[in-house]
């Protein structure tokens, strides 16, 4: 069976969208809307699920030496450790960040600025993950999306984004996703990836 790359997986779900997107012109409004809808979610999710496997790869190489010091950076309610398999992706960017700078400093200092990057992922994972998307704002408008996420008191904030922005944002992740799998490679002492 061959083995594809994330990179791989990533431009054929963009192909099959975008071969489905040739067929959803012809079909209702609310039908393709539905269909923009979820094709987003699962790229952002499924982009988002590859990031953190990179944080877990980095985190066990990390910490391979001692695995219980995880465990000595977020407590649960209970006020017990938290393993590796119970942080939220907030707290493995910590916890990722933290072992590099104490184990693997100079990698670390190299490739910095892609947390940022990937903590601006994971914001946006959120958003698709746990808000509400239709074309509310801007009804029967195919190139833009309003997103509604319920705050405190039962208010809903109604924000409107531009469907192609949404595809250049996520875009622009995969010069993060490479960047990560450099520092693997650089930490885990493989060869440096081509792309």
């Amino acid at each position: 069976m061959q083995r594809f790359s994330r990179q791989d997986r990533i431009q054929s779900l963009y192909f099959l969208f975008q071969n489905i997107f040739m067929y959803t012109s012809q079909i209702p409004f609310h039908v393709w809307l539905h269909a923009e809808e979820m094709k987003l979610r699962g790229l952002y999710l499924s982009i988002t699920v590859d990031f953190d496997f990179n944080l877990i790869m980095l985190i066990h190489e990390c910490f391979k030496s001692n695995p219980k010091e995880i465990k000595t950076f977020y407590q649960d309610k209970n006020g017990k450790g938290k393993d590796l398999s119970e942080l939220t992706m907030f707290e493995r960017i910590d916890v990722c960040q933290k072992g590099l700078k104490k184990y693997y400093s100079k990698a670390f200092k190299e490739h910095e600025h892609n947390f940022i990057s990937i903590d601006k992922l994971r914001q946006a994972r959120n958003k698709f993950a746990h808000q509400k998307i239709d074309d509310f704002l801007s009804p029967n408008d195919k190139t833009k999306l309003t997103f509604h996420d319920l705050k405190k008191n039962f208010k809903v904030k109604q924000t409107e984004y531009d469907i192609p922005y949404l595809y250049k944002e996520l875009d622009e992740y995969k010069n993060t996703m490479q960047d990560t799998l450099r520092l693997i490679s650089k930490v885990m002492g493989y060869p440096e990836p081509i792309f």
